[in-house]
């Protein structure tokens, strides 16, 4: 029941914090609005932020603390040791394709800092994580599913080497004998996976599971051999059976960014090319150039199909989302042009008066009598819409 009750209070101030994210601006929109109604006043209360971001904010540093008082994680520092930043750069980037640096029973603040260090990372605090790499860091962190941090509690979980995870940083002996203990830096352990699995790998066998909730099961199962089998979810073409892995082939990269990546193969079979980079809608895939499906692989990965014999692997990132998106942008701006111009328009379209003909006046009579219909109507020019 204590957990339950923690379960939702938890997703209840998560909720609550997007709730407020998204409303406070709205509201302060609105409210300036209503107080600011003359147009000067909007311009002169536009002319204040902006002096005050650019003269106040503009180019300087903020939230800053002393790193003497509190050294914290920088670029190129760890709580004040270089050494210790250095060594993990060095570490994770000896492969052509680097391995990825893993968390446990350190600060949290270790969990984001793979933007400012530049140490790839498989963990991550973020509380709208997607729900399938929350399952998949459940395999090594129990807890609860609207867990903020999800650090390395079970090392010896074989999802930990699914995630490309080679080095795990510790401030406690490791206790699981696949660890080997490679540095002792300013108080920090980094020590190596030796079951680690590479980026990307073969394997010729399937477990088949209807959707995320039995895939999970078979993931957080203690049995599961990721360099054996796959999970995939929904309808899939059977493979040849064949040796395992690492006899089955090979995979070299050839060139790798982060939306764009290609590769060679090799396998004497047909095989499941498993891609340990997260899953996510607006991948594309193609085998010698020819498009071809992915499949969702150990909950939260990327699976293609492969026949047997020597292949280019092609996989791009261009999610057509955002072509939708664009043209809805566009739309919004139209409709925001307009409304900002209607007051100019009505404006212009009331201007009415009456003509002069030869520089003499009309006599100032509301109306004149059409002879082809006899029917009195105000005349007025320059586009009066009347």
């Amino acid at each position: 029941m204590r957990l339950r009750i923690g379960v939702v209070q938890s997703r209840a101030r998560k909720q609550a914090v997007v709730a407020q994210a998204i409303t406070s601006p709205c509201l302060a929109g609105l409210g300036a609005n209503r107080l600011f109604r003359s147009e000067p006043l909007r311009l002169l209360a536009g002319t204040v932020i902006a002096i005050d971001l650019l003269a106040v904010s503009s180019g300087r540093p903020f939230n800053t603390s002393s790193v003497m008082v509190e050294p914290g994680i920088t670029r190129d520092s760890g709580d004040g040791s270089r050494e210790l930043i250095a060594r993990l750069h060095g570490l994770t980037a000896a492969a052509v394709l680097p391995y990825r640096l893993d968390m446990a029973d350190v600060s949290f603040n270790w969990s984001s800092t793979a933007p400012l260090t530049g140490i790839p990372t498989a963990n991550g605090c973020d509380p709208l994580a997607p729900e399938r790499i929350i399952q998949v860091r459940l395999s090594f962190s129990p807890g609860a599913r609207w867990g903020t941090c999800c650090q390395v509690v079970n090392p010896s979980s074989p999802v930990l080497g699914l995630t490309n995870a080679r080095y795990l940083l510790s401030r406690t002996a490791a206790a699981d004998g696949g660890f080997r203990l490679v540095a002792d830096i300013s108080g920090y352990q980094i020590y190596e996976n030796t079951r680690t699995l590479p980026r990307f790998f073969l394997v010729n066998r399937v477990i088949r599971a209807a959707n995320l909730g039995e895939t999970a099961k078979v993931l957080h199962s203690p049995d599961f051999r990721p360099w054996e089998a796959a999970i995939i979810e929904g309808p899939f073409e059977g493979i040849e059976p064949g040796p395992t892995a690492p006899g089955l082939g090979r995979v070299q990269a050839l060139s790798y960014r982060p939306s764009a990546i290609a590769l060679l193969t090799h396998s004497t079979s047909t095989a499941l090319l498993i891609a340990a980079d997260a899953y996510y809608p607006g991948w594309e895939a193609r085998i010698d150039g020819i498009p071809t499906r992915w499949y969702i692989a150990d909950v939260a990965f990327r699976g293609i199909r492969l026949p047997a014999g020597d292949h280019r692997i092609e996989m791009r990132f261009a999610p057509h989302v955002l072509y939708g998106s664009a043209l809805v942008s566009m739309a919004a701006l139209l409709i925001v042009a307009g409304v900002a111009l209607k007051p100019a328009i009505s404006k212009r379209g009331m201007d009415c008066r009456w003509p002069e003909i030869g520089g003499v006046p009309l006599p100032e009579s509301p109306s004149f009598v059409s002879a082809k219909e006899g029917i009195s109507t105000p005349m007025c020019v320059n586009n009066c819409l009347i």
